[in-house]
């Protein structure tokens, strides 16, 4: 049932099934880290699927963006942003991707928690083929998380009537434009309105042995929910409060184990948890064979994090998984907004309590925690801690906006300005930068002025998701997170900016090209032209490809789309400075393409 042996990639979840190409998708979450999204797009268009991402550059990475940003939504809690690592300027374009939302219950201390994606699948071979929808239910962020979670793949295809088990998860779906905290491109919202139709009318197929699955969305209505009575009860969650664990337990005649953090029960005695058998993971099952965690990794990034919960009902399993732990905002008081799956099966087929805490299970993971000696609370860090995240509410509740100087066509440079920075309290101070840039560029800001002036950068640097990083003066505790801010007099050649920043080169503009035609010849998942010349592409080996041959190729199946190459060089040349990148023979050639593609319109 959950073996830690059978371990899964999570960009093998995301990647088309064979025939099939991405189609659209949305994912919730509720931290993100832009660096790791970044190779998303990657699996998703399939062009990492003729090399490693360790030899991707940023000539792939822009292509396989190009490929699917427009047809991808991201929701995560406002403030909840991880500062990517390295900078890179291609963050610029997840701008309007990354939607940031609240909870309804905000002002309470809810937060948005759910981890969810919903992808579309269509056919790679043509039109009229059956579309493949994919859903994961996650109890991991989009983060570099090396901790153990669990995640439920789900693939179904679309029926004529709605489903009645899918009920919460349209709604959840539909929600989400309203939970924004700004406005939403409207091509954005028609998206998530058809997909939050088209996921009610799916029927899924069920892991083995599982013949009934249910879902349930927390926190968009006032209602408490625990599981159903049960014979025997297990709980696997991080995180854990007195009165959830209490609630939880009365809901069986044997609460047999509890699987926790170490952290929790350093907090919470034994016997407050109400669970005759209370167990954390062995140190040397948090890292990967049991290695050496450095000293720098952030402690969020190992241990436990799944949130899971077994009930034995008659001769049935219950397995419920997903992102709720087992706390009062999550379960009792609907602060957070949460999403669960519980699937149901013969505890023959798919084991039971018994197998989970065996040798077949978690048994040789798990370590029994038998005292009730709790910790010392670090007064000055959970002082330090309290006025950190006073910063942090302060920022994350005001209207703040990205101001552009004018740019003048000359001027290299552009200067940024911030507007609506908040006061802070007096023990701590905030610095912050564009994500684009390395965090020594981050100017330290305060309440006592409007707008806040940033510094100089270049148009492909501007960006409005922007680094924070909050530091507590007493302690030096620090915290970093961004925010994504909407930005005024947005350079109207930034995007082509970034553009000829990857680029750089001919050789970076011909691998461009003919990433860009494989695209337009072969689809997303490149078979009509091969995935062997795509490698030597991002190899840079672009001497052994025919890029006539190609582009005959290409033009031959749809000539019309042969105009984003027009596009391409049109962006290229709006500085009116093309000879360093497009070399002069590619003009002749274009030239020939050009005319007969306006002749066949004519």
């Amino acid at each position: 049932m959950l073996n830690p042996n059978s371990r899964s990639l999570f960009t093998d979840a995301i990647t088309p099934p064979v025939g099939m190409k991405f189609g659209e998708a949305i994912a919730t979450t509720f931290s993100f880290d832009p660096s790791l999204f970044l190779s998303f797009p990657l699996h998703l268009s399939l062009l990492a699927g003729s090399e490693s991402e360790e030899n991707m550059d940023g000539i792939a990475l822009l292509e396989s963006l190009r490929r699917v940003l427009g047809r991808i939504t991201v929701f995560g809690d406002l403030g909840r942003m991880i500062v990517p690592n390295p900078p890179n300027i291609l963050y610029g374009l997840l701008e309007p991707v990354f939607v940031e939302v609240r909870a309804p219950s905000w002002r309470r201390g809810g937060v948005f928690h759910p981890k969810i994606w919903f992808i579309k699948f269509e056919s790679a071979v043509g039109e009229g083929s059956e579309s493949i929808y994919r859903l994961l239910i996650l109890s991991r962020n989009i983060t570099k998380d090396r901790s153990w979670d669990v995640a439920l793949t789900l693939d179904g295809r679309m029926t004529g009537r709605n489903k009645a088990v899918n009920r919460e998860l349209g709604e959840l779906i539909a929600s989400l434009p309203s939970l924004a905290t700004r406005e939403m491109q409207p091509d954005r919202v028609a998206q998530i309105a058809r997909l939050a139709e088209e996921i009610r009318k799916v029927e899924w197929d069920l892991p083995e042995g599982f013949d009934e699955i249910h879902f349930v969305a927390m926190g968009l209505k006032k209602r408490t929910w625990l599981p159903e009575y049960s014979n025997a009860l297990a709980v696997i969650s991080p995180f854990c409060s007195v009165n959830a664990l209490k609630s939880l337990s009365e809901t069986s005649d044997n609460p047999v184990a509890l699987v926790s953090r170490p952290e929790v029960f350093q907090e919470l005695s034994v016997s407050d948890t109400s669970f005759a058998n209370c167990f954390t993971l062995d140190e040397s099952s948090e890292t990967e064979d049991g290695e050496e965690v450095l000293e720098e990794a952030d402690v969020d990034t190992i241990g436990l994090h799944a949130k899971v919960y077994i009930l034995e009902v008659g001769r049935k399993t219950h397995l419920i998984m997903g992102s709720a732990n087992a706390t009062d905002p999550a379960l009792i008081d609907s602060q957070n907004v949460e999403i669960i799956a519980e699937l149901i099966g013969s505890r023959k087929k798919v084991g039971g309590i018994e197998e989970l805490l065996g040798s077949d299970g978690l048994g040789d993971l798990l370590v029994r925690i038998d005292n009730d000696d709790l910790k010392t609370e670090d007064l000055d860090a959970i002082e330090a801690e309290k006025r950190i995240e006073t910063v942090r509410k302060c920022l994350t509740t005001t209207e703040m906006k990205i101001k552009c100087e004018e740019h003048l066509a000359d001027d290299e440079t552009i200067g940024v300005h911030i507007k609506g920075i908040p006061n802070f309290i007096d023990d701590c101070s905030v610095k912050c930068w564009p994500v684009s840039v390395k965090s020594d560029r981050g100017k330290l800001v305060a309440g006592e002025n409007d707008v806040h002036f940033l510094g100089e950068f270049t148009p492909e640097q501007i960006t409005g998701i922007i680094a924070f990083e909050i530091s507590d003066i007493p302690t030096g505790s620090k915290l970093r997170f961004a925010i994504n801010i909407p930005i005024e007099n947005t350079p109207v050649g930034r995007e082509a900016a970034i553009l000829r920043a990857i680029i750089n080169n001919r050789d970076g503009f011909l691998r461009y090209i003919l990433m860009l035609l494989s695209d337009l010849a072969g689809g997303d998942s490149l078979d009509g032209i091969g995935k062997g010349w795509i490698g030597k592409l991002i190899r840079g080996n672009i001497e052994e490809v025919a890029l006539l041959e190609e582009m005959v190729r290409a033009y031959s199946r749809n000539p019309e789309r042969l105009t984003e190459i027009q596009s391409i060089i049109q962006k290229l040349a709006s500085d009116g400075n093309t000879n360093s990148i497009i070399p002069p023979d590619f003009y002749e050639i274009w030239e020939v393409f050009k005319n007969s593609i306006e002749d066949q319109s004519v």
